[in-house]
């Protein structure tokens, strides 16, 4: 069947191959550091779900650092999927990812089926309203003593970095809305929907001024929804 392209997969379609360079002029090689800040925290995987993940740079880490683990990669843009793939090819690992095109807001995912879930600079693409609608069944997905590791950027609480980070997070949000019609408008922070009682943060990395943050979160036992 012949398939209408959202504009969103047609925008990130053309920004496949340049995804790389765009990071570098303001953040260097930080995105990538936080990308995989915390993968030396989590303990051997089956199972592991991934949003979002781009040009796959982040699943090629995980493939090399959980050798056991297979791996369901969910993207909407074909060629970030064939960056993905060309990238699980080089380090002898395709045979490990499960790849499915889609909108990560629409596709089916079972209850409690992965051992970590992965959003790296995913959560940031959905508004307020949407996150509260969409992370609690994304993170159903996480089996009793789980892990959801979450890699986005954060506004600091005040000062220069806070004045900055805004900047810059106005800047990136206009960018993306202009080609790929992001309807996000600023970072929405994900601790205020993470319930205390079932997730506990196990380990956190700050990065770029303290702009960037990665923090590693277990469920606790019998609190799967």
């Amino acid at each position: 069947m012949n398939r209408n392209p959202s504009r969103s997969e047609r925008g990130y379609d053309r920004l496949a191959g340049w995804y790389w360079l765009l990071e570098q002029p303001v953040f260097r090689r930080d995105l990538q550091r936080a990308r995989e800040a915390c993968l030396v925290d989590l303990p051997p995987m089956k199972r592991i779900l991934m949003l979002g993940d781009g040009d796959g740079r982040l699943l090629q880490k995980v493939l090399m650092t959980q050798p056991q683990a297979k791996v369901v990669s969910v993207e909407q843009s074909s060629e970030m999927i064939a960056l993905q793939k060309r990238r699980a090819a080089s380090v002898d690992a395709s045979h490990r990812v499960e790849w499915i095109q889609g909108d990560a807001i629409t596709v089916p995912l079972q209850t409690g089926s992965f051992d970590c879930l992965v959003a790296a600079f995913f959560l940031d693409c959905f508004t307020e309203v949407e996150l509260s609608h969409c992370l609690p069944g994304w993170l159903s997905c996480v089996a009793n003593d789980g892990f959801f590791y979450h890699v986005d950027f954060v506004i600091p609480e005040n000062g220069w970095r806070r004045m900055r980070a805004k900047f810059w997070s106005w800047i990136m949000h206009r960018f993306f809305r202009w080609q790929t019609g992001l309807q996000s408008a600023s970072v929405v922070p994900v601790e205020p929907l993470l319930d205390s009682k079932v997730w506990a943060e196990r380990s956190r990395r700050e990065l770029n001024h303290g702009f960037i943050r990665s923090v590693l979160y277990q469920r606790r036992s019998s609190q799967l929804c």
